[in-house]
């Protein structure tokens, strides 16, 4: 054929597509102080973008966000995507020096701030800060609105830091393209549509946040709240006839042993979803006899979004019981491999490493080739996660690979010594870790948070774990504490134990 002809520009759905061709009065998202429907939050996306503009922002110029949960997130978001601006939203749980190493590698060309961190935004090196207050809203009452505009598929949207458990927090970049596959893998197992309810309260600098964007996306409705309390989370379930909610463990055991769960009104409940640590056996049937509704564990990583799901039918002590402790099955649009140190196929019961594949993978580490290179194979994202597969199809993440003990030569599972801790009547929860040991290299070691009113029992917890583990796995060192150091989410920081213990 003679001559050529030009693809046309792929066509890439607007964050609020759905609910503005359905519903645009129908309420999108509310905060404490904000009530917006789908049409409020595209106007406010379109005078947002025009104030970006006329602030100097360019195209792939990234922007920072140092907030706690607040509706202004979303029409952020929407702005960014079509202005082909990158959102970067901080942990605000970091101290100013950790956020200024965040900054100093992403290079945002604006920060915008709440007032609570006013003072830590001041000593940010960014070329601009917006502080949401009255300023805030005169810039969009000010600007005109930008016309929509076809969005870039291959555009970076988002730079999302891990959290930094296992060393430096890293930038994951998530294009366009990538962040549509993330959204719909949530909507197609979670079967979300117009109806539904969404309520935040987790960070939504985490990825956790895709929930917030999935739920907009189907034309559905956000509550947002500024972070967890458990009166405002059963309020607001009864007030806005909450549907779906996204928890980690911490949480939800919180809201089964509340004073308010007697009286609350959960009726509209639907689906809790869980994830970001591991639930305790015991922890998950409080939860399944507390609430009236179905349950879905989330197995899922920065660089991935959500990987498995397992759903409310898996949820069975009584004849399923050795699911509790499932990640599940692999999500929609997503791969997952178990491989052997050389790469090749693990068979099912065999424990590798997971190796993730699927649109929504990360495109790799920001401003860090290394890494990038480390992780990212053929496409393929290296978990560094441990697991292993039955024979129906179930995965079990059984631990990170950068916290295998090896003690004498031999490799031990800190979760499978926790599990076994765990069960101690004493014990209210523990962590393992490996210290530094002159004969084995690495001692196993466990800290101890004992229930209330109890002590530590050596004795007593030396004869549990040799009555349930092999000698090499027990600990050959104990130590109590009042808690454990997590991180904004609820994950354990072993990196931090490993320093206080030593």
């Amino acid at each position: 054929m003679a001559g050529s002809t030009s693809r046309p520009a792929e066509p890439h759905p607007d964050l609020l597509a759905v609910g503005l061709r359905r519903t645009p009065e129908a309420v999108c998202v509310l905060d404490p102080v904000l009530r917006l429907t789908f049409a409020e939050v595209d106007e406010r996306a379109s005078r947002l973008l025009g104030a970006l503009r006329t602030a100097g922002l360019q195209r792939g110029d990234r922007i920072a966000l140092l907030a706690q949960n607040r509706a202004e997130h979303l029409e952020l978001m929407v702005a960014a995507q079509r202005g082909g601006f990158v959102l970067v939203p901080l942990n605000w749980r970091l101290t100013g020096g950790e956020l200024g190493r965040i900054v100093a590698d992403c290079t945002p060309a604006l920060l915008v701030h709440a007032l609570p961190f006013a003072g830590t935004a001041a000593g940010l090196n960014v070329p601009r800060r917006w502080q949401f207050d009255e300023s805030y809203a005169h810039r969009l009452a000010a600007t005109v609105p930008v016309p929509r505009e076809p969005i870039d598929p291959d555009a970076l949207c988002e730079i999302l830091y891990t959290s930094g458990t296992t060393g430096t927090p890293k930038g994951a970049m998530v294009s366009n393209r990538g962040h549509l596959a993330r959204m719909c893998t949530v909507a197609l197992d979670l079967l979300i549509g117009p109806g539904h309810v969404f309520l935040q309260v987790m960070p939504m600098f985490h990825i956790m946040v895709i929930f917030t964007h999935t739920f907009a996306f189907r034309g559905a409705m956000n509550v947002i709240l500024p972070g967890f309390d458990d009166a405002q989370v059963f309020g607001s379930i009864a007030e806005h006839r909450v549907t779906h909610t996204a928890l980690v463990p911490t949480a939800i055991e919180s809201l089964v042993a509340s004073p308010h769960r007697a009286t609350a009104d959960c009726s509209s409940l639907v689906t809790i979803l869980y994830g970001a640590s591991p639930i305790t056996p015991a922890g998950l049937r409080r939860a399944l006899a507390a609430f009236d509704c179905g349950f879905h564990q989330i197995y899922g990583m920065t660089e991935v979004g959500t990987a498995t799901i397992l759903g409310p039918g898996d949820h069975d002590p009584q004849r399923r019981p050795g699911l509790m402790s499932s990640a599940g099955r692999d999500m929609s649009l997503v791969q997952i491999d178990i491989v052997g140190p050389g790469g090749q196929p693990c068979p099912d019961g065999e424990s590798g490493e997971m190796v993730i594949s699927g649109p929504g993978v990360t495109d790799g580490y920001w401003n860090d080739p290394a890494a990038t290179a480390e992780v990212l194979q053929h496409g393929r994202l290296r978990s560094g996660d441990i697991g292993h597969r039955d024979s129906a199809g179930y995965l079990f993440v059984t631990d990170r690979l950068k916290d295998i003990i090896i003690t004498g030569g031999e490799n031990v599972s800190p979760r499978e010594v926790e599990a076994v801790i765990e069960q101690h009547p004493g014990v209210q929860e523990c962590a393992v870790i490996g210290l530094p040991d002159q004969r084995y290299v690495e001692r196993v070691h466990a800290v101890i948070v004992m229930k209330p009113g109890g002590q530590l029992d050596e004795p007593s917890l030396r004869a549990h774990c040799a009555q349930r583990l092999a000698g090499y796995k027990c600990p050959r060192s104990y130590a109590a504490a009042e808690r454990l150091p997590r991180n904004a989410v609820g994950k354990l920081l072993r990196k931090d134990l490993r320093l206080a213990e030593r």
